[in-house]
């Protein structure tokens, strides 16, 4: 998703749903600090970190899903309906 927020957010969820879900997957079982510290602070942050590093390197385009950059919110609107539309609304025959 190329944001840190993100990035985070979806970390938090998969440990939640791990810690959760451990009656039903074994190997979901685990100590709370083992999921807290080494999974969500540890191993998650270092490969976000890491992910991130990589991207600015190859110089890869960067998104701010919290449109932070507009304070105006007609234009969050737009700019979250433009994200999520084709870049072309051109029919296409086959």
């Amino acid at each position: 998703f190329r944001d840190w927020h993100v990035c985070w957010v979806l970390s938090l969820g998969f440990e939640l749903v791990e810690l959760s879900m451990g009656w039903l997957v074994p190997q979901f079982k685990e100590c709370w600090w083992d999921s807290l510290f080494v999974d969500f602070l540890g191993a998650n942050f270092i490969g976000m970190k890491l992910g991130l590093y990589t991207l600015q390197f190859l110089e890869n385009k960067g998104y701010d899903w919290r449109f932070s950059e507009t304070k105006n919110h007609r234009k969050r609107k737009g700019i979250f309906l433009q994200r999520f539309s084709p870049f072309c609304l051109k029919k296409w025959e086959w």
